[in-house]
């Protein structure tokens, strides 16, 4: 008696990877390895994010050296998120 071949190794030629290779996870390498245009946005929201977390805990200093109301300085925070937003807008 032959041994019959498996779907898998029937219809694949050889030398490509079976349907369960080409499902599996990356590996961390493989994970790095991206174009310069994602690095660059990965980046840009890393800058972003640290930018509101830097102004967000000085705000009540801000706004008493200021003399400002509460109002006044959640107004100084939403204009500063809002120019962020449309400065990443313009320059992705």
């Amino acid at each position: 008696m032959t041994a019959r071949p498996t779907e898998a190794t029937a219809s694949t030629p050889a030398g490509t990877p079976t349907a369960a290779a080409q499902n599996a996870a990356p590996t961390l390498r493989e994970a790095f390895r991206q174009p310069k245009s994602v690095w660059a946005i990965a980046f840009a929201a890393t800058v972003s994010f640290m930018g509101i977390g830097l102004v967000d805990p000085i705000l009540p200093a801000i706004s008493t050296q200021l003399e400002a109301t509460p109002s006044q300085a959640m107004l100084l925070f939403t204009s500063y998120l809002f120019i962020t937003a449309i400065a990443m807008f313009f320059t992705s």
